[in-house]
């Protein structure tokens, strides 16, 4: 056989056995939510991690959305496609294993809902819809079912405050700084521009017209940006061990996973939230955020038990001080953005 001929049929074999391997690469069946979170997770995308408490009920929520507006460009189009082919494929199969599983149809949207395990411990949904200006919206969660038979109260914060002091304790560095929200009397918390621009947290309480103050501390740690990374990922696995260690009735704590990359842009703010919540007197007695700027870490630390309502605003480590809808900056950090 001539040489020419021995070439040809090499590079043939090569290209059968890519073209194989990328066949069984598109025929691969996603078979568990994990593999599912991982594939997105290497696509540079993240999910909302959300623990919640209610009743005897602790709920661990991943939530992964997007929204494809019909002029979008190549790059949005194909992450949707990509989230909407993956997830519709995970549920396709999971439905063949659940106990319990519907699939709705109607028009433009698309609806799922799949409950793994007899005692109704795992929930996976998806919703597909379009909306009237065209844009593509679709959601994603899967939410595990955990019950507690003991539950904290929410007024029952001295861990939690022992918990941020011991862990401001060890950092080098830390700087502390007073803030005060306030109210006037029968003056609403409703911005009447539209933009919703002020405030990122507003809890309305026993009285939306209340008058209202609460005191708290904004403290800050200098990191540079490999340093923040750490010291994020210590704080958000602390304190998410602490919400599932400690579970107490009203407790709300989100954060992303993976949150590192939001780290690699110095705007990003809010990285964690951590709040409880008394529903039966309509308070919150604790609110606990984490956030991050050039120049390090930002925690902001509220107790507002007495308070009837609240109002955080949204670029919080930039302020000092608001009175209504007038905001004082605090002067170290008002010029980071």
């Amino acid at each position: 056989m001539k040489t020419s001929n021995i070439t040809f049929i090499a590079l043939l074999g090569i290209a059968f056995a890519s073209c194989t391997q990328h066949v069984a690469r598109e025929q691969h069946q996603m078979e568990s939510v994990s593999e599912f979170f991982d594939s997105i997770a290497n696509r540079g995308i993240s999910a909302q991690y959300t623990l919640r408490c209610d009743r005897d009920t602790l709920y661990e929520e991943h939530i992964v959305s997007s929204a494809r507006q019909h002029n979008a460009e190549q790059r949005e189009i194909e992450r949707h496609q990509f989230l909407v082919g993956k997830s519709t494929q995970l549920l396709e199969n999971l439905c063949l294993k659940a106990d319990e599983s519907y699939r709705y149809t109607s028009g433009d949207s698309v609806n799922y809902s799949i409950t793994l395990g007899k005692e109704r411990q795992e929930l996976l949904q998806m919703y597909r819809w379009k909306t009237k200006e065209r844009m593509e919206m679709f959601t994603f969660s899967h939410i595990l079912l955990k019950p507690v038979k003991h539950m904290r109260l929410p007024g029952d914060i001295q861990s939690v405050q022992s918990f941020l002091k011991r862990f401001l304790a060890e950092q080098k560095g830390v700087k502390k700084y007073p803030v005060k929200y306030e109210w006037d009397q029968g003056v609403s918390m409703e911005e009447t521009d539209g933009t919703n621009e002020l405030f990122r947290t507003k809890f309305l309480g026993t009285d939306s017209l209340a008058a209202s103050s609460v005191a708290g501390t904004h403290y800050f740690i200098p990191a540079k940006e490999e340093q923040r990374i750490r010291l994020a990922t210590d704080f958000i696995n602390r304190m998410k061990q602490l919400a599932t260690e400690e579970p107490r009735q009203g407790l709300f704590f989100t954060t992303w996973v993976p949150f590192e990359r939001f780290m690699r842009n110095d705007w990003y703010v809010n990285l964690m939230h951590y709040r409880l919540y008394d529903r039966e007197n309509r308070r919150g007695t604790c609110e606990i955020l984490m956030g991050q700027s050039p120049k390090g870490i930002h925690i902001l630390e509220l107790y507002p038990a007495d308070a009837p309502r609240l109002a955080i605003p949204l670029m919080w480590l930039k302020v000092r001080q608001t009175h209504n809808f007038d905001i004082v900056p605090e002067e170290d950090f008002k010029d980071i953005y």
